[in-house]
């Protein structure tokens, strides 16, 4: 497929004349028919059908907005995120909050444009231009929802300034094919902004097979509107799980070098701080404990709860986020 051409994708950036609603990177059917997008788009499309934008973000199990702008400040005061300026592209979109939000702090108005890549359908033609105009209001030009798939993405080589993806990888079928369409189209020294579900290093393969087995509940599919008439398990759901090595393994193989890494985590509670004794007393196998709690859960715990604001005590760090997240930031070679 020829590559679009960069200079007039920009021009969607600077103004709404001959703009289209989204731009068709005419994805690949073998990928979007699949069963994890497919099933998406129906319980999307009516999820997208609420008005209020809170209740729509929650009927998609996402936090309220405020809470990544509030993980994007926390990040940016521990100097985690990289200076990020130019063309952009946010891989796996959704609603492109992410996008929204680094839009939204970017006091400088150093960033022209983000390319908001998404492959379920509803969330590109609808979804995200009612997130930027919700949201941006005037700025909200500056993303250009994109309807297509992490592994083809029609731009030409060394195109673009940074990268941004937050639990949207983990869908990737092929981790290796993504990262390295991506890295195509990154210039070098280009930064990829990864916020993700990350396991450590200890947890046996057998062990995350089994999550991703895991079946949905009637209730919940019913809750997400999607069909529930039949077995749907994560697997079925796109999902895929990766331990911080496989991660890194990923992105190296695919011309990355690792420039940061940090663990976010919700409130420490005294479950956690235990679960890191058991683990660090080598017992937590003998108690049936699947998943040991990750290096530094005890020290954060303690200052936590000793109300200590500093909180750099390792690369774990507190976060209001309701789920567990790792931080990687990655540059092109």
């Amino acid at each position: 497929m020829k590559p679009y051409s960069l200079d007039k994708l920009k021009e969607y950036f600077r103004s709404e004349d001959n703009r289209p609603t989204y731009v068709d990177f005419l994805p690949s059917k073998g990928i979007t028919d699949s069963l994890a997008i497919s099933a998406r788009e129906s319980a999307i499309e009516k999820n997208l059908q609420l008005d209020d934008f809170e209740a729509m973000l929650r009927g998609q199990s996402l936090p309220p907005y405020n809470v990544l702008r509030q993980v994007l400040e926390l990040l940016r005061s521990k100097r985690v995120l990289p200076p990020i300026e130019g063309v952009g592209i946010e891989l796996g979109a959704g609603l492109a909050l992410l996008s929204v939000a680094l839009i939204q702090r970017d006091d400088q108005n150093l960033i022209e444009g983000i390319f908001a890549l998404e492959a379920v359908k509803p969330f590109a033609s609808k979804g995200i231009q009612r997130t930027s105009a919700e949201i941006l209001g005037p700025q909200r030009f500056k993303i250009m929802p994109c309807y297509g798939v992490f592994e083809e993405i029609p731009l030409a080589d060394c195109t673009l300034d940074f990268a941004c993806q937050i639990e949207s990888l983990h869908h990737a079928e092929d981790l290796d094919i993504a990262l390295k369409e991506v890295s195509r189209v990154l210039r070098p020294g280009a930064y990829l902004i990864s916020i993700d579900r990350s396991w450590i290093d200890s947890v046996p393969t057998k062990v995350l097979d089994e999550m991703l087995d895991h079946e949905y509940s009637k209730q919940w599919l019913d809750a997400k509107k999607f069909n529930s008439e039949s077995t749907f398990t994560r697997r079925d759901n796109g999902e895929h799980e990766y331990r911080d090595k496989d991660w890194k393994r990923a992105f190296e193989r695919s011309g990355f070098t690792l420039v940061t890494e940090k663990h976010l985590h919700p409130d420490f509670k005294l479950w956690n701080a235990i679960k890191r004794l058991l683990g660090l007393l080598a017992i937590s196998n003998l108690l049936g404990i699947k998943v040991k709690a990750r290096p530094g859960t005890l020290r954060n715990f303690f200052a936590q709860t000793l109300g200590l604001r500093k909180s750099d005590y390792s690369n774990l760090i507190r976060s209001p986020h309701p789920r567990p997240l790792t931080v990687f930031v990655f540059q092109k070679d």
